[in-house]
Formats: C-alpha cells, structure tokens, sequence
C-alpha cells in the first residue's frame, strides 16, 4: 500500500504543479494582456500594395478611340466593332456593371483618352480572346477595363 501512496502522491504533485504554472501563465497573461495589450495582440501589418501594370494592346487591336459617354452607353459604333471582332454583338453590352465602369472613369482626366480593342477572330477561336478598354494618359496606358474574355 505504500508504493500506491507514494505513486499517487507523485501523480497528485506533479498535476498540481501543472494546474499552479498554467493558473500563474494565464494570470500572468491576463495582466500583461491589460498593461500591454499591443506586446500580446500586436497591430495587424496590411498587406503590400502590388503596383499592377497595365500593358498596351497590340495597335492592331485597337478598333476606336471612345470618349466618356461612349464609355459609359457603348452606342452602335461599339456594338459593330464587337460584331467584327466576335461574329454578333453580345446581347449584354451595355446593360449592368455602371459600377465598375463609374470606378474605371473616376480618376479620368479630361486629357485621358479611351482605347477600345477588341483581338483578332483567330484569338476568339483559340480561347484567347479579348476586348475591352484602355486608359491612356500622356500616351502612357494607366488602367485597363475587360469587357470580355475569352
């Protein structure tokens, strides 16, 4: 019976020596995380901007130059370019994303002057098809819009 004690008094030891170094950490945590609280929970750092570059679409592609209004309401100018480039124009040109057609045009100037390009069929038959809009800003392109990709 001794042995029993003597194992039960080493389990019962080493147990409330765990409780006690786990009751005085969480203590411990509990009154740094109230005078430090930013050594504990330090201020998230943001992720880093990624510059993104918009490349220029081969001249051949560039189909008009379009002005703001044209932009926002593509009128038959547009819609005769797309069938063209895609065989008939799409039954959705025009109708919803204002939104992010207002957020492409809210930094425009009025020196900003508006690529429309549309790639060639042969891209359209390879999946590889494009069209869309390029901002070009003292003849350097500055932000780009897709309409459509393949």
């Amino acid at each position: 019976m001794a042995r029993f004690e003597e194992v039960a008094g080493k389990v019962f030891g080493a147990v409330g020596t765990l409780f006690v170094a786990v009751l005085v950490l969480g203590i411990g945590g509990v009154i740094l995380d109230n005078q430090y609280p930013e050594l504990l929970n330090p201020a998230p750092v943001p992720p880093p901007q990624i510059k993104r570059t918009v490349f220029m679409p081969p001249l051949s592609n560039i189909r008009l130059v379009l002005d703001r209004d044209e932009v926002r309401n593509p009128g038959e100018r547009v819609k005769n370019v797309l069938k063209e480039c895609i065989g008939s124009p799409p039954a959705l040109i025009g109708i919803g994303g204002n939104a992010e057609i207002e957020k492409f045009l809210a930094d425009a100037t009025k020196t900003d002057v508006f690529y429309f390009y549309c790639s060639s069929p042969e891209s359209w038959k390879m999946l590889a098809g494009r069209i869309g809009l390029v901002k070009m800003r003292d003849g350097k392109p500055v932000d780009e819009f897709v309409f459509f990709m393949n």
